[in-house]
């Protein structure tokens, strides 16, 4: 079931996509991000996906590919403001939990240990249809400031959060400790 509604997802991006080619929309957002580059001396390589990666540091460990779970350390922020809308870390399958696919491409760029900000176009973000609620407009470009934390095959186990004492029985007898 859930195959289905990604490849359904996936099918209306494409669609969407290429509207946006055909109007010259997609080359306008795209332009977007390499003025911002240029006039911020940002030296980013485009992703095969269409986003921005400025690598600061890509990291020596395992990498952050397909179906691989990946813990990540984020901030992310509006192109047109510079202001953060959000930091968090999480983990997360790649290209299994229906993340933005420009956030997908910047985290594919690094391995485990992996710093960098990638530099999404407005259609490889939240696209036309920004989720309902939220502060984003429609086509808006983003970009996110990158941290691979770690990298692996399996999910990471959760951790343990200690347990409280469990209190005193009221019949429960409390023995005093005695100073020597």
């Amino acid at each position: 079931m859930m195959e289905k509604a990604k490849a359904e997802h996936e099918k209306q991006m494409k669609g969407e996509e290429a509207a946006l080619e055909k109007s010259g929309e997609k080359a306008k957002l795209v332009k977007e991000i390499e003025n911002y580059l240029a006039a911020k001396k940002i030296a980013a390589i485009k992703t095969p996906g269409g986003a921005y990666m400025k690598i600061d540091e890509p990291g020596t460990g395992a990498a952050a590919a397909a179906g691989k779970y990946v813990t990540v350390t984020y901030t992310g922020k509006y192109l047109k403001t510079d202001s953060t809308f959000e930091t968090n870390t999480f983990t997360y399958q790649v290209e299994k939990q229906g993340m933005i696919k420009g956030f997908e491409e910047g985290v594919k760029q690094l391995k485990q240990g992996g710093k960098g900000t990638v530099y999404i176009p407005g259609y490889l973000a939240y696209g036309k249809n920004p989720p309902a609620g939220s502060p984003f407009k429609a086509y808006e470009p983003l970009y996110f400031e990158l941290n691979i934390k770690a990298v692996s095959d399996t999910m990471p186990a959760q951790p343990q959060v200690p347990q409280p004492a469990p209190p005193a029985q009221k019949n429960e007898k409390v023995t005093p400790v005695k100073k020597k």
